[in-house]
């Protein structure tokens, strides 16, 4: 939830702690990129599915923040998932973190019968994947997409977030 001040400056405590948030999980992935590599062969060790989990991690606590910035703003969500920067393909890169968060929570559930799911299982695949080039690691891939030519790390998506947010603001009409 952000606040405006008296001269319409957003105060957003909110991402002050998704930010250290962000940086613990960023600490993490400089240890697994270090037993990468170190390791020869760093899938079959596991070292790539514990980069995964905390990428994961960091995507569920970017749409927490999602939604504690939509809580006063009267912007609906669905509304709000498409505001900010876009991917080439025209998906923004707000729904694909939404999206690849979901899938983190609920990959487990999936596997059991692929064919089998529920339209918003499958939307929510779909968004992820159509951003990706290897269906391997998606999480990462996906972080990989949205830092660009930056370092992969979570915080790298900050800047994101920051124009989501101030597209929030502006929606609401502040």
């Amino acid at each position: 939830m952000y606040i405006l001040g008296s001269d319409k400056e957003i105060i957003d405590p909110e991402l002050g702690m998704l930010q250290e948030a962000l940086e613990l999980l960023d600490s993490k992935l400089v240890s697994v990129e270090s037993e990468i590599e170190a390791s020869n062969d760093p899938d079959s060790d596991g070292i790539l599915d514990r980069g995964e989990y905390f990428i994961g991690l960091g995507f569920v606590s970017i749409q927490q923040y999602l939604n504690d910035t939509l809580t006063f703003s009267k912007v609906n969500k669905s509304e709000s998932l498409t505001l900010g920067k876009k991917h080439e393909s025209g998906v923004s890169f707000i729904s694909a973190i939404n999206a690849a968060a979901n899938w983190w929570k609920h990959e487990a559930e999936w596997w059991k019968d692929l064919d089998k799911l529920n339209p918003q299982s499958k939307s929510t695949v779909e968004r992820v994947s159509n951003l990706i080039e290897s269906p391997w690691y998606p999480l990462s891939n996906l972080l990989s997409v949205l830092v660009k030519d930056k370092e992969c790390r979570l915080l790298n998506v900050l800047p994101l977030l920051i124009e989501w947010r101030n597209a929030v603001v502006t929606k609401a009409g502040a």
